[in-house]
């Protein structure tokens, strides 16, 4: 009685779980929309000071745009985001601060109805540095975070993600330095898939 019982259960879920697959939001297709971004780490120059790490404090906001190959239940994507606003400074020193920042990230998701919860991986760059002395360069590295959109109808939806950077210049504006930047954030999005 009770192998009867477990396989009545097993079927009811499954195809519990089939009806929520059938019935899961189709992402595939190109997509564009906008975040605010909460951000905050830290940076280093072990070349020039003493190794001591500096906070970073700050937020922006930007747009993205991506690509979306929706097969079953897997999402594969790829995002490029961009922040349009940005007030990311050394906590310390404001004249330290972030110009711009980009990240290309690729996706890999699992459908829920019509969530899409998702992991990513990527490159990110950014111009740092000491604006008003004109002490800047580019730093690159990588991203990796998480996050998940939930849609509605008509292709609109929002989302929530996380990211960790970790970004690198050797010879940091031919100064002869190094300088090691980490940069988490929070971010809500929202946009529209076509």
């Amino acid at each position: 009685m009770n192998n009867l019982k477990i396989a009545v259960a097993i079927a009811v879920l499954g195809s519990a779980s089939m009806a929520v697959s059938a019935n899961a939001a189709d992402w595939s297709g190109p997509y564009i929309g906008g975040y605010y971004s909460a951000d905050s780490g830290e940076d280093y120059y072990p070349d020039n000071f003493d190794t001591q790490y500096y906070a970073l404090v700050g937020d922006s906001y930007g747009i993205f745009a991506g690509y979306n190959m929706d097969q079953g239940n897997y999402v594969f994507g790829l995002e490029v985001a961009t922040a349009i606003g940005i007030d990311l400074i050394e906590e310390t020193d404001p004249d330290w601060i972030f110009g711009s920042m980009t990240d290309l990230k690729f996706r890999v998701g699992y459908k829920s109805g019509n969530a899409l919860p998702y992991v990513l991986v990527g490159g990110s760059m950014a111009e740092f540095g000491d604006i008003p002395d004109g002490d800047v360069d580019t730093l690159t590295g990588l991203v990796a975070g998480a996050g998940v959109d939930y849609m509605f109808s008509g292709g609109f939806f929002v989302g929530a993600e996380y990211l960790y950077r970790d970004m690198y210049k050797d010879n940091f504006a031919g100064e002869g330095y190094e300088v090691f930047s980490q940069v988490s954030s929070f971010q809500v999005r929202a946009g529209m898939k076509f």
